[in-house]
């Protein structure tokens, strides 16, 4: 599955809004194409492990921004997940379309025994693809987190271990 279209608004600029009947049209539908998307590539990063999902909380935002949909993946029983928005940005650069709409995938872990949650860094992934290469390059995403955390974790054995020595 893609985006069916381009949602950009022609009467302000190309990014997406509801500043007229037909831009609140257009934003309306562009939230419901990213909802589907999304759901699509979460069906795809099921079949690599991450089936525990919390798909499709959208946020409709005020009149001036397309809104975005959120989605969070990870496999059972693992703290680590990703975090994946669909939305629009102003930087039309970031996604090659006029309306500007983007994918933005972030690595979080859920750790309960701290107020901090560590998390990487924003990534954007390709929303003019399939599901199936947008889940590829989350599940990359995800990997980068995974390995981050496993030297974080090695990193605090050897100092425990070096403390217990000293």
């Amino acid at each position: 599955m893609k985006l069916k279209r381009d949602y950009g608004n022609p009467d302000s600029g190309g990014g997406i809004d509801a500043y007229t009947e037909s831009g609140n049209a257009r934003k309306e539908e562009f939230l419901r194409d990213a909802a589907k998307y999304l759901r699509a590539i979460g069906k795809e990063l099921a079949k690599s492990g991450l089936t525990e999902q919390d798909v499709m909380r959208p946020n409709r935002g005020g009149i001036a921004v397309s809104g975005e949909v959120y989605g969070e993946f990870r496999a059972p029983g693992e703290d680590i997940g990703v975090s994946v928005e669909m939305s629009s940005t102003c930087i039309m650069n970031l996604s090659g379309r006029r309306d500007g709409a983007t994918i933005r995938a972030v690595w979080r872990c859920r750790r309960r025994e701290r107020a901090h949650t560590p998390e990487g860094p924003n990534r954007w992934v390709n929303p003019n693809g399939t599901a199936a290469g947008a889940a590829a390059e989350i599940i990359g995403i995800l990997q980068e987190g995974r390995r981050q955390m496993w030297r974080e974790a090695k990193d605090r054995e050897a100092v425990a271990i070096d403390s217990v020595t000293a």
